[in-house]
């Protein structure tokens, strides 16, 4: 009898010391990471929006991205807030929705931006025309159409998932699509959230570090180093926030039931969140150029007679233009 109360007592500490570890995580998502990086993003679209930056390609994806990362720390709002106990259909259909198709855009956003790099620094003479405006504004209205009708199945088969009691026991796929979004679709979410933006932004790394490294002249090109150094950082930011929890999905494609694994994926959920609200720290720190457009925005109201400083000239500006 004294051994079972014991096990007693240390299942009961161990529940307590995970709804403690729970808390936290959720604390720190929801009162740190989503407001600062909904603040960053912001900022983000703001100063990429203004009338000198528009005119560039980098500018427009960096912004759709912003955008999308927005969408998905919205979304960590609604979770973390609504009430789990009477969720209707449309708010579990609307939020699986949108917590895929953004988490995925995002990524193959990136993935965009990082191939926009390689160009830049491989043949700077074609990014240009390649990576027009134009074309940039094409691309990104396809891969928002592309997502949204492919997830159009989540809209199709999440539902409010009730235990025999009537007890709500989460959103779900359920129905005729059930196989599929249980056992097909994990993967297709798995390859445009992850894989695919990983093996593109690894290769496109290399490529662009391997460039950087053996060429004087790119060296020298403050526009290509500039916007380049902010994309490597981006990049590392992926990595290590993201590919944990990708890595993670392979072996358990579904939210699990024990308790230790459920503090990892809580841990790992956290960590992916994260790289939503980084990018505006990321480009704070790793552009100069950027910084100097952060400050003279905040600098708009004092005279530029008084300021004697003349306009930083913008990094979002594509490479080819500088080069001959």
């Amino acid at each position: 009898m004294e051994h079972e109360g014991n096990d007693t007592n240390a299942v009961d500490d161990f529940h307590i010391e995970f709804s403690m570890f729970e808390t936290v995580l959720h604390r720190l998502d929801l009162f740190v990471l989503i407001p600062l990086g909904i603040l960053g993003n912001i900022l983000i679209i703001i100063i990429l929006m203004q009338k000198k930056n528009r005119q560039y390609a980098s500018s427009m994806i960096f912004t759709s991205l912003a955008v999308s990362d927005t969408i998905i720390l919205v979304h960590g709002i609604y979770l973390y807030t609504s009430s789990p106990e009477k969720p209707t259909s449309v708010e579990c259909k609307l939020s699986a929705y949108f917590g895929f198709t953004s988490a995925q855009a995002s990524s193959m956003l990136l993935a965009v931006v990082a191939s926009e790099r390689v160009l830049a620094v491989t043949m700077p003479h074609k990014v240009k025309s390649v990576f027009s405006v134009k074309n940039v504004r094409w691309l990104i209205i396809f891969i928002a159409s592309f997502l949204c009708i492919m997830n159009v199945c989540i809209l199709l088969s999440y539902d409010i998932n009730l235990m025999t009691t009537g007890v709500f026991a989460g959103c779900d796929p359920v129905g005729q699509l059930l196989y599929f979004m249980s056992a097909i679709y994990p993967w297709i979410d798995f390859c445009f959230a992850f894989a695919l933006p990983f093996v593109i932004i690894m290769f496109s790394s290399i490529v662009i570090i391997a460039r950087i490294s053996g060429n004087a002249r790119s060296r020298r090109n403050d526009k290509i180093h500039s916007v380049t150094r902010t994309l490597l950082a981006a990049n590392i930011a992926f990595l290590f926030t993201t590919c944990p929890f990708g890595i993670y999905q392979i072996f358990y494609p579904t939210p699990p039931s024990d308790d230790t694994k459920y503090l990892l994926y809580s841990g790992l959920i956290t960590l992916s969140q994260a790289n939503a609200s980084l990018n505006f720290f990321l480009y704070f720190l790793s552009g100069p150029k950027f910084r100097a457009d952060f400050k003279e925005f905040f600098k708009c109201c004092i005279p530029r007679q008084a300021s004697g400083t003349q306009n930083s000239r913008s990094i979002w500006k594509l490479s080819s233009a500088t080069t001959k």
